[in-house]
């Protein structure tokens, strides 16, 4: 999946969030994989990829640095609560041998409200990747990793 590439969030009720931490791949040396920008959308019609009910609530850069394994934390002013969260990632920091491919090690799409995530990235139910936890939520998880066509 390259640029344009990106995934939906369901969660089982209308949730204000507002902010995105990620983490780049630690096992290798290619941080021209990592997104370099980032683009947040709500919607509580559903999580189709290509569907027009999707409003644009964030957007920015990643801040993730060159270091493997390392994390940034972006906040962006959303306070509508959707039940269905599109994050799309339009750019990556470069190509690496004519490829310009998007890897996270994680995501975690959570509300700041608090000052705190909602949760531990690492409580994943049973039989579920803890890169598939968005939110601190295990009730929540990432449903579609998902390409621009």
């Amino acid at each position: 999946a390259g640029e344009g590439s990106g995934f939906t969030v369901s969660l089982d009720q209308e949730t204000v969030l507002d902010a995105l931490r990620l983490t780049s791949v630690a096992s290798d040396d290619i941080w021209q994989f990592d997104p370099a920008s980032f683009e947040v959308y709500g919607s509580n019609e559903g999580e189709d990829w290509e569907s027009d009910s999707w409003t644009r609530v964030g957007e920015g850069d990643t801040g993730l640095s060159k270091v493997r394994g390392s994390t940034s934390e972006v906040r962006f002013g959303n306070a509508i609560a959707y039940r269905f969260y599109k994050v799309v990632f339009p750019t990556t920091k470069g190509i690496y041998q004519g490829k310009a491919y998007v890897h996270v090690a994680e995501a975690l799409l959570f509300e700041t409200a608090s000052g705190v995530a909602n949760g531990s990235p690492g409580s994943s139910p049973p039989n579920e990747l803890v890169g598939n936890v968005i939110d601190g939520n295990p009730g929540h998880r990432c449903s579609h990793w998902c390409q621009s066509q």
